[in-house]
């Protein structure tokens, strides 16, 4: 009994003993539980080999382990297997122990070992660009980053955004970086494309009621604010029309629908709308008693004056006359009127009654101041005698053919002189011829002199052969000499052959007006050939041009031209005027070999009250060879000094000539005149695509096609 009691209470004491250890083993864990012995808690070895490859620990498998437990830096941490990947706040020196566990029982810790960890920084993300800034997110423990651009420069930076100094597009990579050694660089992120930014937009101008400026590459759209109204627009224009003459604020800013670009730098001017002369009412016809004509635009209100005097204003384009007032006058007018533009001239007289004419003979008995139309084309059957005209001409769109003229008088054409009449819609057909002595004769297709008039759809076929005995002649394919009239719409085609007279296929000499008027969208076309000395200057639309009152527009002069002395595709002489949107085409040669002013558009300008605007030469000049010889692609000679614009985007053939483009270029300034290749021609000249048309072999003008 003694020796079972004895064997009982070693027992018990071993079994105390274990349980001891058990408890200072979960103290240490910070628990207090009693175990129950099993065969497989006493077998639980302690981890071998612990080691650490890039960032995961390994170490041995334990048998019949369950689980481990690691104390990394006095922070435990469980794991089901032999390795753990450190935490990403785990680096630098690190010291690691790792024990065993079965079920509730666990080994000791395995010996302390200390290793150096390293982390790679996670790469930058999202990549994003707002204005001239690249920003990205933000990634943990980076003290710094690295842009890289274009594969080449790279720069620091200590925040997570980057400034582009290039309005280019560039390629951008980011690494993330860190001054701690045991943290290194991120790999890059993806490259990134930035975007680059428009090029602001240049030459903001006002021209013919829209402000333009010079179209940005890349550019879909602008925004445009006129006194900080907004508005959008996908052309480089935009229509202010002349409402509100005076200065405006003008801001516009280049931009791109998909935002595949930056917007441009928003620029800013003050725009000049300046005031205009409002355009003459046109299209005047009686309804019974209603009176109606084309509204004219920026016309506040309008005039009607019977016979030259004021009979009323009316806000509309309609107005009923009394039938007493259309049975005892002669003829009716219309003013367009404004208060902040200037108001128009008096339209073209609309006679009430008007004769009709259907034949040779009834043609034959007009008389200077009748009122008439054609009801018949009309082809006579002898040499016509020309009248003075001071009438209503209307040729219904029918034409007079088979003229044939033979005078030696001073003033001579189909009208010798026309003053203070309308014509229109009448159509011309034959040969003049004059061999005269009277001084200084002028002669003409229509008429020798044309004063005060107004045509309008007029054409006129007719070779023109003229000699001068007795001064220098005025020879013209319309008119010999034009003062104060408009022509809309009248075109000359001929051949004209003179000897000592100033010439032009459309007018020989223009005087001074004075009033504004206006040739508009009208041409000259035919070879014209000039002999005498240097007072037959010789152009292909007008010989001398001495009016700063008219302005050509839309106009053109095609065919040979050869002149003695002052020769020019367009205008042969140019002591002062204004030109706009106008071409000449064709040879321009001299033929005198001393004094010679020879240019493409223009033979010579004199003084400073001239200006050209969008004005193209397109022609051959055959050199010559002689004194005092100047010649240009586009004029020959042209003023020097500090004198006001002269050319306005003005330009030349260059394939066709290789002259400059003005013959004096030590003394003259060519400011505004460019030259151009044929294919230039076609795709950069900066020319308003609803007057100019740039779809066939050679620009032209909208009328024509």
């Amino acid at each position: 009994m003694k020796k079972l009691k004895y064997i009982l209470l070693t027992l018990a004491s071993v079994a105390l003993l274990l349980s001891g250890c058990k408890q200072t083993s979960s103290s240490a864990r910070g628990e207090s539980s009693i175990s129950v012995i099993t065969s497989a808690d006493i077998d639980v070895e302690v981890p071998q080999n612990i080691t650490l490859t890039d960032r995961t620990l390994s170490w041995d498998a334990v048998s019949g382990a369950t689980s481990y437990t690691v104390l990394l830096n006095d922070e435990e941490f469980n794991c089901n297997t032999n390795s753990m990947l450190l935490p990403a706040t785990c680096y630098g020196v690190i010291t690691v122990q790792v024990k065993a566990l079965n079920n509730a029982m666990s080994s000791a810790y395995s010996t302390a070992v200390t290793f150096e960890a390293y982390l790679t920084l996670d790469v930058p993300q999202n990549l994003r660009q707002v204005g001239k800034t690249i920003y990205w997110d933000e990634v943990t423990l980076a003290t710094g980053y690295v842009v890289k651009i274009n594969d080449g420069l790279e720069q620091y930076v200590a925040q997570n955004s980057f400034t582009l100094t290039s309005d280019d597009s560039l390629r951008l990579k980011v690494l993330a970086t860190a001054t701690n050694p045991y943290l290194r660089s991120s790999a890059y992120s993806p490259e990134f494309f930035t975007r680059a930014t428009l090029d602001k937009p240049t030459n903001i101008r006002f021209y013919n009621g829209f402000i333009w400026w010079d179209e940005v590459e890349n550019a879909s759209s602008y925004r445009v604010w006129i006194n900080d109204e907004e508005s959008v627009v996908d052309t480089n224009r935009i229509e202010v029309g002349y409402s509100a003459p005076g200065v405006v604020t003008f801001k516009v800013q280049a931009f791109v629908i998909d935002q595949s670009y930056l917007d441009s730098e928003i620029v800013t001017t003050e725009i000049t709308i300046p005031k205009i002369t409002l355009e003459t009412p046109t299209g005047l016809a009686l309804n019974g008693n209603v009176l109606t004509f084309n509204a004219v635009p920026y016309a506040e209100a309008y005039q009607i004056y019977v016979d030259g005097a004021l009979h009323a204003r009316i806000n509309t384009n309609s107005h009923t006359l009394s039938q007493q007032t259309i049975d005892q006058s002669t003829y009716v007018q219309v003013k367009a009127i404004s208060e902040v533009n200037y108001h128009s001239s008096l339209s073209e007289k609309y006679y009430f009654r008007v004769q009709m004419i259907g034949t040779e003979a009834e043609l034959r008995n007009i008389v200077a101041c009748g009122s008439y139309r054609l009801t018949a084309d009309i082809s006579l059957t002898s040499a016509w005698t020309p009248l003075a005209f001071n009438g209503f001409f209307d040729g219904n769109g029918h034409e007079i053919r088979d003229i044939t003229i033979d005078s030696t008088s001073s003033a001579v054409g189909f009208f010798s002189t026309i003053d203070s009449a309308v014509i229109t819609n009448l159509n011309l057909s034959g040969e003049l011829t004059s061999i005269t002595s009277s001084f200084e004769p002028c002669i003409g297709g229509l008429a020798g002199s044309m004063k005060n008039a107004s045509l309008t759809n007029v054409t006129i076929t007719m070779d023109i052969t003229v000699t001068s005995n007795n001064g220098i002649a005025k020879v013209g394919g319309v008119a010999g000499e034009s003062t104060s009239t408009n022509y809309d719409s009248v075109h000359y085609w001929g051949s004209i052959s003179n000897t000592n007279a100033i010439s032009g296929r459309f007018v020989g000499l223009l005087r001074q007006s004075n009033k504004a008027v206006t040739i508009n969208r009208s041409s000259g076309r035919g070879a014209l050939t000039v002999s005498g000395g240097e007072q037959s200057p010789t152009g292909g639309f007008i010989g001398q041009m001495l009016d700063n009152y008219t302005l050509i527009k839309e106009s053109k002069a095609w065919g040979a031209v050869t002149g003695p002395n002052y020769v020019g595709g367009f205008i042969g002489y140019m002591g002062c005027g204004r030109i706009q949107d106008a071409y000449s085409m064709d040879e321009v040669k001299a033929t005198a070999t001393s004094l010679v002013h020879v240019g493409g558009f223009v033979g010579r300008v004199e003084g400073y009250n001239n200006l050209m605007t969008n004005c193209l030469a397109m022609n051959t000049i055959p050199l010559v060879t002689g004194t005092d010889v100047f010649q240009g692609a586009f004029v020959g000679v042209t003023p020097g000094g500090t004198h006001a614009t002269i050319y306005e985007n003005c330009a030349y053939n260059k394939t066709l000539t290789s002259l400059d483009r003005i013959g004096n270029t030590a003394t003259g300034r060519g400011d505004g005149i460019t030259g151009y290749t044929i294919d230039e021609l076609m795709t950069e000249l900066p020319y308003d695509p609803l007057v100019w048309n740039f779809s066939g072999s050679i620009p032209r003008l909208q009328w024509e096609v």
